[in-house]
């Protein structure tokens, strides 16, 4: 009689031990596969080391870069500007309009226009604006400007006078401190010229979406005085403001004071 054995055969211990090694198998290879897929801590320490070099964004770029002011190719002759008519009285300061040497631009109808006063004026002197061009026999604008006047910087916005500029029309304008309304040889006098341009594709892409000093460097780029001047006046007291300011004034050869 043959005696039959109870328990596992040896048939399916066999197939066990077969799955098993094929489980086992399967587990070393995807295990290898792992270590291999997974950077070394060196290649990881590189990989951040490369982020944080990763050049800067055109925003990021904006938002940082040195502030130039890049001369505006119009191909027009320029004028005497940032000038005007000093005074032989030592008590009497010397005006200066915060103007470029040659006819500065802006793309805005009625600008912010600055002027820059270095000292205290003699009590009873006036302060008188003016706005002219060459198709006109009488001055666009001629006005007083309320007083008194401290030292600093000041601005005339065209838009309370009510003035909007002609695009691609030149306009001299200036700021005259007056000591005898009869004897108007005696003023001091400083004038400048401005021109309303449109602004090109590239201004107005790089004006998309953007504020602050992302501005400022957009008119810049694009050579447009007035614009840019006023966008960094906004945005004082601001200290990043004034070192701009500080700089933009050095680039056009006007007094640095203005910027304090």
């Amino acid at each position: 009689m043959t005696r039959r054995h109870r328990g596992i055969s040896n048939g399916t211990l066999g197939g066990t031990f077969r799955i098993g090694l094929a489980a086992l198998l399967l587990l070393g290879t995807s295990a290898s596969a792992e270590v291999a897929d997974a950077p070394s801590s060196a290649q990881a320490g590189a990989a951040a080391e490369a982020a944080d070099g990763a050049a800067p964004t055109d925003s990021e770029a904006k938002a940082t870069g040195r502030l130039v002011y890049r001369l505006p190719s119009v191909g027009k002759p320029g004028h005497t500007v940032g000038g005007g008519r000093r005074s032989l009285r030592a008590d009497l300061p010397q005006l200066a309009v915060l103007v470029p040497d040659h006819v500065g631009t802006t793309v805005s109808a009625q600008p912010v226009l600055y002027w820059y006063l270095p000292t205290s004026p003699p009590p009873g002197v006036e302060f008188e604006f003016t706005l002219s061009d060459r198709q006109s026999i009488q001055p666009v604008v001629d006005v007083d400007l309320a007083g008194p006047m401290a030292p600093g910087v000041h601005r005339v916005d065209l838009e309370e006078h009510g003035v909007t500029l002609v695009p691609d029309r030149e306009y001299e304008w200036s700021v005259s401190l007056v000591v005898d309304r009869d004897d108007r040889f005696g003023d001091v006098v400083a004038k400048g010229w401005i021109e309303r341009v449109s602004p090109s594709v590239a201004l107005k892409k790089s004006l998309r979406n953007v504020s602050g000093r992302a501005r400022s460097v957009a008119f810049g780029e694009a050579g447009i005085w007035y614009d840019l001047l006023d966008s960094v006046y906004v945005r004082l007291p601001a200290e990043r403001a004034q070192a701009d300011l500080r700089q933009l004034l050095a680039q056009v050869g006007l007094p640095e004071e203005a910027a304090n």
